[in-house]
């Protein structure tokens, strides 16, 4: 079998995430967009995102504070930093650990336009009914959402706008939350290994073949691979990138994704994007994998 350069291989492999993510991306934002643009009047200008202190928020997302959590302040939305409107009773530590990774998933929005729903959306929770008179219409780069979280509808109470939390986004984040602190050793291990990953211009990863996840037929390239493989080598393919905090609602079992992940049934998986040198996110980045032990690298290879 002819030998494969370790650095093609890794960037076929990526390739094909890269595009079946895009594919599928594709799919739901056009879907989304048709269903807006049947119950939607457009109404107001385009804005400008305002930027955000990305790091800061990612670290505080994965795990478990050690600081008291009533001493946090909860954030507000990224967009126009309008703040959360939470129409249950919820405890502090599930409100800030929403607000949390709302930042992270709209924090890389390009731009946003304000729309008006009419007729307007009434949504229910605990018996009380609110109504919706717009939502949040993003565009251009970093719209990557987690399914589970659905449309950004804006809430009109006494003290202004504000971003209405659904019974549907608070349950998915309330899931997470448990799953997150059911399994803290997996949540910390990926936050250890994110560190890595994005300091990989000083930390020198030794044993760099212990860092992937074979896929399927990636399994034959096996010895082709590591025959290639070397620190340096790891360094210049993974080192140019900076990778984002996953959301807590994509940290989970493979088999609870909709697409080729299922076939990762019980590992832990987080779905990871990826900021190239000029900052501009993607969703090139392979998946992380959680195996024996440890976070790894899912490599594929194309037709399987």
């Amino acid at each position: 079998m002819k030998k494969l350069p370790f650095i093609i291989l890794l960037l076929v492999g990526t390739l094909v995430l890269y595009l079946f993510f895009l594919g599928s991306e594709g799919e739901k934002q056009s879907e989304v967009q048709q269903t807006k643009k049947d119950e939607v009047e457009h109404g107001t200008s385009t804005v400008d995102v305002s930027k955000l202190k990305k790091a800061e928020l990612q670290e505080e997302t994965l795990l478990v504070a050690s600081e008291p959590e009533n001493s946090k302040v909860i954030p507000d939305f990224p967009i126009n930093s309008m703040p959360l409107f939470f129409p249950k009773d919820l405890d502090r530590e599930l409100k800030q650990v929403i607000a949390l990774d709302l930042s992270i998933v709209y924090g890389d929005i390009e731009d946003f336009e304000i729309l008006e729903v009419d007729p307007p959306l009434v949504a229910t929770s605990a018996g009380v009914k609110y109504e919706l008179n717009e939502y949040i219409d993003f565009r251009g780069s970093g719209r990557y959402f987690p399914d589970e979280i659905g449309g950004i509808y804006i809430y009109e109470t006494t003290i202004g706008r504000q971003v209405f939390v659904s019974d549907q986004i608070i349950e998915a984040y309330r899931i997470a939350k448990n799953r997150r602190d059911e399994n803290p050793v997996i949540f910390k291990r990926l936050e250890d290994f994110l560190d890595v990953m994005n300091h990989l211009d000083r930390v020198s990863v030794e044993a760099p073949e212990g860092r992937f996840y074979l896929f399927k037929e990636a399994k034959m390239y096996e010895k082709e691979m590591m025959e290639t493989l070397s620190p340096k080598s790891f360094q210049d393919a993974y080192g140019r990138y900076r990778y984002r905090t996953p959301s807590l609602l994509e940290v989970k079992k493979g088999k609870e994704f909709d697409s080729l992940l299922q076939d990762l049934g019980d590992k832990f998986v987080a779905k990871v994007y990826a900021y190239d040198q000029s900052d501009k996110i993607s969703d090139g980045s392979p998946p992380f994998v959680y195996d024996e032990g440890q976070w790894k690298l899912l490599i594929v290879i194309p037709g399987t």
